[in-house]
């Protein structure tokens, strides 16, 4: 029974070893979109962002010095016209003004504030998933090593130098081995994933 498995995983490890000879290490130039770019591409995002919360703000309405002019009248008891000056709405709009001049201020701050959060986040994801592939590229090159050393024990094995039991125990820490390059590469291509979309790198369409 346990040699039966030695051969099923024999089999399934030189399925893997064929899978993982064609594995090459990553470039990191050509694999990750350069800071510059994603940082524009963020910058864009948040600039229109910025200008569609404060089209509202922007929004102005002409002829609005009509309401300003003063009114006449005419007191019929003076026998005088009166004239009365919309002082009042001179005052609102006065502050009205000074209102809409905060509140674009304080959209702009609240997306720069928020512009340089996620630029910080994306610079620290970049930073992490460079020493990730390093240490991937360094697992790429140890997988050659590896490779020969399992070769050499699978001989043994094969000129019965080794009993199933120990040739298993060598096979499994192999696979792992292998597993675990497998699982390296899935997480950095997810946390390329997530630093695209963190960098709303996505070609912009319009909705309306």
């Amino acid at each position: 029974m346990l040699i039966k498995k030695v051969l099923l995983i024999l089999i399934l490890s030189s399925l893997a070893i064929k899978v993982f000879s064609q594995q090459q290490t990553i470039d990191k130039e050509l694999f990750l979109p350069p800071l510059d770019t994603l940082k524009k591409s963020l910058r864009i995002f948040y600039q229109i962002k910025s200008n569609a919360e404060e089209q509202e703000f922007k929004y102005t309405t002409k002829l609005n010095f009509l309401k300003y002019l003063p009114s006449i009248g005419y007191d019929a008891f003076r026998n005088a016209p009166i004239i009365n000056l919309n002082t009042n709405s001179l005052y609102n709009e006065i502050n009205a003004k000074r209102g809409k001049k905060a509140k674009l201020n304080s959209i702009q701050k609240i997306n720069e504030v928020e512009f340089n959060r996620e630029l910080s986040e994306v610079t620290f994801l970049v930073s992490i998933i460079n020493r990730k592939i390093d240490y991937y590229n360094n697992q790429i090159e140890l997988l050659t090593l590896e490779t020969q050393r399992f070769d050499i024990t699978k001989k043994h094995y094969q000129n019965k130098e080794l009993l199933p039991s120990e040739f298993l125990s060598k096979q499994i820490d192999y696979l792992n081995f292998l597993n675990s390059i497998k699982q390296l590469e899935l997480t950095i291509n997810e946390m390329k994933d997530q630093l695209i979309t963190k960098a709303k790198k996505t070609p912009y369409e319009s909705l309306f």
